[in-house]
């Protein structure tokens, strides 16, 4: 039996690129725009923050986060995506549902819930420090804790591409 497959209609095409440069392309363009004036007025200005110490620290910090939140979503999406692409999993879209769930929770709710996971009196860090003594302690406000917070948020983008 042949696919079918089901054409939308060009006006709805053209309405969905229309939002989508308007909510996602016009904001990075404008700052784009605004750096480029900026940078034509007062060059010494932009020149100081690529060479101020302060700004190099943070801008390692934030690729720190973003590398190591790719990993973690990459460690977790790998397995999840072997595991939605097997054929004979039972209750396939239920699945498909649960590992969507992280994407549908907004990231700041998600980092709220781990706070109160990887507080000194949270349960986790309450099994840490029971197994590995009280001198082991994880927490979010760190590096680490911001990139497993946001590669627990976006793990399932990795899942669902890769599947």
């Amino acid at each position: 039996m042949p696919t079918t497959y089901r054409k939308h209609p060009l006006l709805l095409q053209i309405i969905a690129l229309a939002v989508f440069f308007l909510a996602a392309i016009l904001p990075l363009l404008y700052m784009f725009a605004l750096f480029i004036v900026a940078l034509l007025q007062e060059p010494s200005k932009i020149v100081n923050v690529f060479v101020d110490s302060r700004q190099l620290v943070l801008l390692g910090r934030s690729l720190t986060v973003t590398l190591s939140a790719t990993f973690v979503a990459i460690l977790l999406g790998l397995p999840t995506a072997i595991i939605l692409a097997a054929k004979d999993l039972p209750l396939k879209r239920v699945f498909y549902f649960l590992v969507l769930i992280p994407v549908l929770v907004p990231s700041y709710v998600m980092a709220g819930a781990w706070m109160h996971l990887l507080s000194p009196s949270g349960s986790i860090n309450q099994i840490l420090a029971c197994v590995f003594g009280p001198g082991v302690k994880l927490t979010v406000h760190s590096l680490g804790g911001c990139a497993w917070c946001l590669g627990i948020s976006f793990f399932p983008i990795i899942a669902l591409i890769v599947a």
